[in-house]
Formats: structure tokens, C-alpha cells, sequence
């Protein structure tokens, strides 16, 4: 018996080892968005996307990204446009399987954005984005950057 509760141990550990490390201590709803933008934005961390976004992802607006690649590809061509892309969470709220944030993000235009070649402008603007999370995977979302915004700051003396 002792022999068979060895084993056992040890299938065990071996089977929660075979999980990532990030997806083992991810808690909560909030944990996985607020991971999300530390990793993906702030860490540079992209993988983060293709592990917690479902395959099935759906970002709720026109031409949206409709996969976690297509998440992947968004936040990477963001990245290519401002290198030092920095975010941060300012709030953020919980019903249900809904996350509600409010972010500021931070960057400095190096390369072409919306048509606009680069500036080298450090801009900040803010904005609001929904998540919903099923089984820990992020799903859907609804959000957008202000872009009139930006590309005033961008094009202004």
C-alpha cells in the first residue's frame, strides 16, 4: 500500500507540473487582466496572450481580433509603433465573470502609427476595457483606444 501511495504521489506532481507555472498561480478574474497587462504590455511577455486568451477569443468592435493570435498580432504591432509601451491599472472592478478596467498608458511614438510617421512624442492617454473569463482564459472584450486622441497629441506642435 505504501508502494501504491508513492506512486501515486508521484503521478500526481508529475501530471501538476505538466501545467505552466503562470497558469498555476494565476488566483482570480482580476488576476488574469491584471496579468495581462503586466505581462504582455509592461514585460514585453507575449506568449501571456497565447496561454490565457482562448483560441476563440472575440474583441467586441469592427475588424476586431477574433483569435488569441490576432490578440497576439494587435499587441505586437502596438509594441512596433511605441517600444516603451508601459500601462497602468489605475482601476478595476469584478461582476461576475465581467472585468471592468480603467488604464493610463504611456509610449513614445517610434515608428509609424495610423499613417503617422514617427514623432519620438511621448503621449499618454487613458481608456476603459471589458474582459469576460470563463475556466481562467480570457474570452472576450469590449474597449478601445481613444484614437482621435492620439493622433492629435501625435500631430500637434
Amino acid at each position: 500500500m505504501k508502494y501504491f501511495t508513492f506512486i501515486l504521489a508521484i503521478v500526481l506532481v508529475s501530471c501538476y507540473g505538466c501545467q505552466s507555472l503562470e497558469k498555476r498561480s494565476v488566483k482570480s478574474n482580476k488576476d488574469v487582466v491584471t496579468r495581462f497587462f503586466e505581462e504582455a504590455y509592461n514585460r514585453k511577455n507575449y506568449q501571456y496572450v497565447m496561454d490565457f486568451f482562448a483560441g476563440d477569443y472575440f474583441e467586441h468592435r469592427d475588424h476586431g481580433a477574433r483569435t488569441n493570435q490576432d490578440a497576439f498580432n494587435v499587441i505586437r504591432s502596438a509594441e512596433q509603433a511605441f517600444p516603451d509601451l508601459t500601462v497602468k491599472i489605475e482601476d478595476l472592478v469584478e461582476e461576475g465573470d465581467l472585468i471592468a478596467v480603467r488604464l493610463t498608458f504611456n509610449a513614445t511614438h517610434k515608428a509609424t502609427f495610423l499613417g503617422i510617421e514617427a514623432t519620438n512624442k511621448n503621449i499618454s492617454w487613458e481608456a476603459m476595457e471589458f474582459f469576460r473569463i470563463k475556466n481562467g482564459m480570457i474570452t472576450e472584450s469590449w474597449g478601445s483606444w481613444p484614437l482621435y486622441d492620439m493622433t492629435n497629441m501625435l500631430t500637434s506642435k
